[in-house]
């Protein structure tokens, strides 16, 4: 039963960052969900720290915005690494500094993120 489970959560996941990759894919970008993955990031990382508001404040400022475009989804990644960073342990730098390594070198913002996303959860 455990490996059915397994199975499953796995097939779900992969289906819905599948979908998330078409929405990104289509022109202009659909992007409704990622909005919601992004809120789920930050409320995440605001709870590390529950009762500073002005840094859940910076945080939401620095990766929430009324769109997400190409323009935009750099700046996006660059500050989920950057506020990841900011509470992770020492040990979790060489997964820290991967993803920027990575991302300097990626020509598709849209597989980047999904790619991204994927490892966060």
């Amino acid at each position: 039963m455990d490996e059915l489970n397994e199975r499953l959560t796995v097939q779900c996941k992969k289906a819905f960052f599948d979908l998330l990759k078409e929405d990104l894919d289509q022109d202009p970008p659909k992007t409704e969900r990622i909005q919601v993955l992004l809120q789920e990031i930050v409320d995440g990382l605001c709870k590390f720290v529950p009762s500073k508001k002005e840094i859940h404040k910076k945080i939401k400022q620095d990766i929430l915005c009324d769109e997400i475009s190409p323009d935009t989804m750099s700046q996006i990644i660059m500050n989920l690494i950057n506020w990841i960073e900011k509470f992770q342990s020492i040990y979790d730098d060489r997964i820290t500094n991967e993803w920027r390594s990575r991302f300097k070198q990626a020509t598709d913002y849209s597989q980047f993120i999904i790619d991204f996303l994927q490892e966060y959860y």
